[in-house]
């Protein structure tokens, strides 16, 4: 039995590995989005919040496929560590900057005497802070979409679900945990504080998993290895390649519905980002109330991780994700629809009756440059909470339960039809719509700012899921016929494409020529 688990243990080290490296970036990034939300609530509000995330939304629409393109052709280590290196540093510059600004705003009575220099401050620590993110979806891609599937084909007995739902449970883990813990911290301690806390996670973090990383692709010769292009990809070498290329590719492949509708669920305002966290703000629920809802949003999304495990073995892929769909709708409609309810801020037939659309422009403009923030709102006790900002967060808290039911069946669709030379550039590409579709909420907040109609966008966003919801149907109901037969895998379909086309040698990674 010792040398059973023994030889167990050795199977399954480097899984191990990756995933305890997986778990130090997720509780970074989760600890960064947090904080930066309740910075950016405090000094520029809702629409500074807004114009952050369309911010980070178009520079990941740009760039992600590109990049993506780029690390289909690159050394795995490699590009891992760049991206490694970029976000933990960007993040903390990004915390420097915000400490600054912070002790400009307690060391300066009187706020007319900056001269909006804290807001130049601001815009620099979110410059960093989109760089950084843009770096971290990078590592997120590199963790989940492409090392865990080589390892789990190096191991003997590793099932790709069960990692999927594991890696996913980790993130989970530090959602739940760490929104609570950032709320109790932010209470307690300054704002300075606070950023000398990220900037010595983010340091240590990034020596720890660059080690861990180094050392499983060391000891991983699967991961040194990639499969060599076929005749289309090298035309394209020759240079025939485009960002639009990228985007054909994906459409081509037999499971873009479904990730398509993926991606349309990041058009919402229905989710725990730094909006639904300015919103709450502002109807009194303090940053521990905040951090609470995120933490059980994050548990029932914990939950959801380990429904889909069970459901896919029961069920199949398909009728897993359509469950997850239909659960996600439900929340949703309570979430979006909560905001008609007497005590909820929604008004729009005033909001109708004092709008003009000439000076709605400069409107947008001044409330970019001068946000209409408010310091004087005091946290409400739980007795007092509006029942439409209950519903609101009962129902979005809930949506995670369907959310990650969703993500990871349609992740290891995706994960067992896309091939392993294109895996970076497809995954890229649905990082790239993701962001497409979230760049189109931040621009709707942004144009609607007013709290007084964000209820309207509360529903908007119900209805995209419900759109979603159809668009995966019209997939279901075309695959689940068919779905009984075994499936191929990303290998399975590699190998069909090699016994159609030329075959070509497998060929290692230039650096380790």
């Amino acid at each position: 039995m010792p040398q059973q688990v023994r030889n167990w243990y050795k199977d399954r080290k480097a899984i191990f590995s990756l995933n305890g490296a997986y778990l130090l970036s997720t509780l970074g990034d989760r600890l960064w989005a947090f904080t930066i939300g309740m910075f950016t609530h405090q000094i520029g509000g809702i629409m500074y919040i807004a114009t952050q995330q369309l911010a980070d939304s178009i520079i990941k629409l740009i760039f992600t496929p590109i990049i993506g393109k780029i690390l289909d052709k690159t050394n795995r280590n490699k590009g891992i560590q760049i991206a490694l290196l970029i976000n933990n540093f960007c993040v903390s510059i990004s915390a420097l900057v915000f400490a600054y600004c912070f002790h400009l705003l307690e060391t300066t009575p009187d706020k007319k005497e900056l001269q909006g220099h804290e807001n130049i401050f601001l815009l620099i620590a979110l410059i960093f802070s989109s760089m950084a993110k843009v770096a971290s979806e990078i590592e997120r891609m590199a963790f989940t979409k492409d090392w865990i599937v080589v390892l789990v084909q190096s191991s003997e007995n590793s099932r790709l679900s069960a990692q999927n739902s594991i890696m996913n449970v980790l993130d989970q883990v530090s959602a739940a945990l760490l929104p609570l813990f950032t709320g109790i911290l932010l209470d307690t301690f300054s704002r300075i504080v606070c950023c000398v806390f990220v900037i010595v996670y983010n340091i240590s973090s990034w020596i720890i998993e660059s080690r861990i990383l180094h050392t499983v692709y060391r000891d991983t010769p699967a991961l040194k290895r990639r499969k060599s292009v076929d005749s289309e990809e090298i035309v394209e070498a020759q240079g025939n390649v485009s960002w639009i290329r990228s985007f054909k590719l994906y459409f081509n492949q037999k499971a873009w519905r479904p990730a398509f509708a993926l991606a349309m669920l990041y058009f919402t305002v229905l989710s725990f980002d730094n909006l639904a966290i300015s919103y709450g703000a502002k109807q009194g629920l303090s940053a521990t109330a905040l951090g609470t809802f995120m933490t059980a949003g994050s548990i029932c999304g914990l939950l959801g991780n380990v429904s889909y495990t069970y459901f896919e073995r029961c069920m199949g892929l398909l009728l897993t994700a359509l469950i997850g769909f239909f659960l996600q709708n439900a929340c949703a409609m309570t979430a979006g629809y909560s905001q008609v309810f007497f005590d909820s801020p929604l008004n729009i037939t005033g909001y109708a009756e004092n709008f003009e659309l000439k000076s709605w422009p400069s409107r947008i403009i001044s409330e970019i440059q001068s946000p209409s923030t408010r310091s004087d709102i005091i946290a409400l006790p739980a007795s007092q909470w509006p029942l439409s900002i209950i519903l609101f967060f009962v129902g979005i808290t809930f949506a995670r339960y369907g959310l990650w039911i969703i993500d990871p069946t349609i992740i290891q669709i995706m994960q067992e039809t896309i091939p392993e030379r294109n895996r970076y550039r497809i995954f890229g590409v649905q990082a790239s719509i993701s962001e497409f579709f979230s760049m189109l909420k931040d621009i709707m907040v942004i144009l609607f700012f007013q709290t007084e109609i964000f209820g309207a966008l509360c529903v908007v966003s119900a209805c995209s899921v419900n759109l979603a919801t159809i668009l995966y149907f019209t997939y279901f109901i075309k695959e689940y016929p068919n779905s009984r037969k075994p499936a191929n895998t990303a290998t399975s379909y590699d190998t069909e494409l090699e016994n159609i086309k030329q075959p070509l040698e497998n060929v290692t990674d230039p650096t380790e020529l």
